[in-house]
């Protein structure tokens, strides 16, 4: 990669949620049904918590974290993207040591009508959530994207690692 994480006390990772009210169901089932909220305001239950965690993780091993938890699409999903790409240049002039810009989402899986699949797997004897990292390019009609190539570096290294320590954690980039 063309950056090291320093450990210093100024940030390096900023953790968004463009979506930050997608929600995880309670109950242990495999699968979403059209009666499923899928849109959670309460922080403990939407990926919010999940970003508090990663926070936690990197903070413990001496990475300066910043996690904004702005709820970018309530009341609203419209415009959700251009909102929290204006909470993101905020950070990013304002701590220009910003080097990893994390936008934590849940994902499920369309599968018929209205049902979505919960696709986890076992790790530990836990079910847990898999993770998929989603990297854009400079294609078509997106500009202004010219470190790519350097975000999917990264995104193959954590690819790399999650394989290695948690084998079905990660879905393909």
């Amino acid at each position: 990669l063309s950056f090291k994480m320093n450990k210093t006390s100024e940030p390096e990772v900023l953790i968004v949620h463009t979506h930050s009210t997608e929600s995880y169901m309670s109950e242990d089932r495999d699968f979403y049904t059209a009666a499923d909220t899928p849109r959670n305001d309460d922080d403990n239950k939407n990926v919010v918590l999940v970003g508090e965690k990663l926070a936690s993780v990197l903070s413990e091993g001496g990475i300066t974290v910043l996690h904004d938890k702005t709820h970018h699409d309530s009341p609203s999903y419209n415009q959700s993207y251009s909102r929290a790409k204006t909470t993101i240049n905020e950070y990013l002039k304002k701590y220009p040591s910003i080097k990893i810009v994390v936008d934590v989402h849940r994902d499920s899986i369309a599968m018929t009508g209205k049902d979505k699949c919960k696709p986890t797997a076992e790790i530990g004897g836990k079910k847990a959530a898999q993770v998929m990292l989603v990297m854009g390019s400079q294609t078509g009609s997106v500009e202004g994207h010219s470190k790519w190539q350097e975000n999917l570096k990264l995104a193959f290294k954590l690819q790399q690692c999650l394989e290695q320590k948690y084998p079905t954690l990660a879905r393909p980039l």
